[in-house]
Parts: structure tokens; C-alpha cells; sequence
């Protein structure tokens, strides 16, 4: 069986939905021809108001009217389009991980080549000076011929930033690729400035640690700032060799020296050990 309901091609096609309270508690209308501000788009309505669209190319709009204009170079407009937070609600437990669920980005071209974008998250700003500005973006690059992983690729104000590669895990900031094939962290400044690496403590307690691992989970050699009393101390062996205080005495084998005539004091190796 079929429904129709033909209007004139300037015209809109229209079918509401009462109760006895209110004669358009909802409706769904098609608009027709060219003189239509919205020419063959599809609108539902829910008490007065437009919650949904769909217009001539299939692009759906949730509480908005569908956009073809507002977007960044290279950017198609999206098929859909929300004035509001998207939620992915579902009941989880923890004896179920595979009920979870997740945003997908399929590529189902069956010939995937290194470089290939994966798809990504843009945020676009619409600034009257700067409309259509990819302000920051989050993608997947294809890693090689296999289709089976993606370098993670971190960007603003339309620059790399920082890349997370696909082979290694490897985490390169400012920087594209590994100057080593043992490098896991790569660092490279700004042009026109030093490189630092800022580590910061809260209050006065604590302190800075760069520690240096085997697989046994100790730490086997650890560089650290001792905020407290603003010595620099050197580990080796699990164990600290060196310290430089804060007069800038150089203590090897000890901790302290009350002894303010020496800069440099070293401790004998052992007990009845000459030094």
C-alpha cells in the first residue's frame, strides 16, 4: 500500500500529527522547487519547532539546517551535522569489555599505501577574519603497505606539533621522524630559541627525577634535583655516587661535609681504604 502526497513543484508537502491539546504537535514536510529557501529538503518538526533535516544531497541536520559552505579547504562538508554533544551511552561492565563502544574510522580502500590519511578530528573555527581555519586537528596516517597500523599525528594552526609513530610508539615533538633507530623521545626546539625540557615539582619537597630502567623495575642510575636542599644528585648502581650541593661543592661518595674550605671532597672506597 502507498501514502502520497503531491504538491505543486513550488510548493511543500506536509503531514502533521495532533492531539486535541494542539493541532501541530508534529509534522514532517517536504519542501519542493527552487523558489523554496530549502529546495527539496525534508524537515521534521516536534512542537512547532525544526529538530531534524535532511536536504537535496543527503546531508542530515540535528537541530541545525544542514551547512555546505561553512567549511575548511579541503574539508567536504560533513553528512551529518549537530548543534549539540554527542553522548555514546551504553550500559558496560567490567565482565564484558567487548560491549563496549567506539567511533570508527573505516578505510575501505583495498590498497592502502604509506602516508594515506585515516581519517582525523578537525576543530574549524568561523571567525570573520580567518573563516574556515583548521585550528587544531588530530589524524591517522597510513604506515606502510599493509593497512595495519597508523602514525597518530597532532596539529595546530595547520603545524605538525607532535606525531606518535606507528612501528615504535616512538614520540616525536616538532619533528617528523627518529634521528636514531634507539630513539623514543625526540625533542626539536623552536627556530629561533634554545630546546628545554622543564621538569617542575610542586612546593619544595619533592623533586625532579630522570631515572634510567632495565627490565628488573629498579631504578638502576637516576639523575635528580633535590628541591629541599637544592643539591643535584647522580645514581649509578641504584645508589647515589655524586652530589653538587648548593655552595657548588662536588661530593664524591658523600652526602654533605661541613668542612666550608674544600670544594671538592671524595670518601674513601672502603673501610681502612686509602683515599
Amino acid at each position: 500500500a502507498t501514502i502520497k502526497i503531491e504538491a505543486s513543484n513550488a510548493h511543500t508537502s506536509q503531514l502533521f500529527f495532533s492531539d486535541t491539546d494542539a493541532e501541530n504537535v508534529g509534522r514532517i514536510s517536504l519542501f519542493h522547487g527552487s523558489g523554496q529557501a530549502t529546495s527539496n529538503s525534508m524537515l521534521f518538526d516536534l512542537s512547532g519547532t525544526t529538530r531534524m533535516a535532511i536536504d537535496s544531497s543527503g546531508r542530515v541536520g540535528i537541530g541545525l539546517t544542514p551547512h555546505t559552505s561553512d567549511v575548511a579547504t579541503n574539508i567536504t562538508e560533513g553528512l551529518l551535522q549537530i548543534n549539540g554533544n554527542i553522548d555514546i551511552r551504553y550500559a558496560g561492565t567490567n565482565s564484558d569489555p567487548a560491549g563496549a563502544r567506539y567511533l570508527n574510522f573505516i578505510n575501505t580502500d583495498t590498497t592502502l599505501v604509506a602516508g594515506q590519511p585515516m581519517g582525523g578530528l578537525h576543530w574549524i573555527g568561523m571567525d570573520s577574519d580567518n573563516p574556515n581555519s583548521i585550528t587544531a586537528a588530530i589524524l591517522a596516517d597510513c604506515s606502510g603497505n599493509s593497512g595495519t597500523s597508523s602514525s597518530l599525528l597532532f596539529k595546530t594552526s595547520g603545524s605538525e606539533r607532535m606525531r606518535i609513530d606507528a612501528t615504535t610508539g616512538a614520540l616525536l615533538i616538532n619533528r617528523t621522524s627518529r634521528i636514531d633507530t634507539s630513539e623514543m623521545l625526540g625533542l626539536t626546539g623552536p627556530s629561533s630559541d634554545h630546546c628545554t625540557l622543564g621538569l617542575t615539582t610542586v612546593g619544595t619537597s619533592n623533586m625532579g627525577v630522570i631515572s634510567f630502567n632495565d627490565d628488573d623495575g629498579n631504578f638502576r642510575g637516576r639523575l635528580q634535583y633535590r628541591h629541599s636542599t637544592d643539591a643535584m644528585e647522580f645514581f649509578a648502581n641504584g645508589s647515589e655516587r655524586l652530589r653538587i650541593d648548593n655552595v657548588g661543592k662536588l661530593l664524591l661518595g658523600i652526602t654533605a661535609s661541613n668542612d666550608t674550605s674544600e670544594v671538592f671532597l671524595v670518601a674513601a672506597a672502603g673501610t681502612g681504604d686509602h683515599c
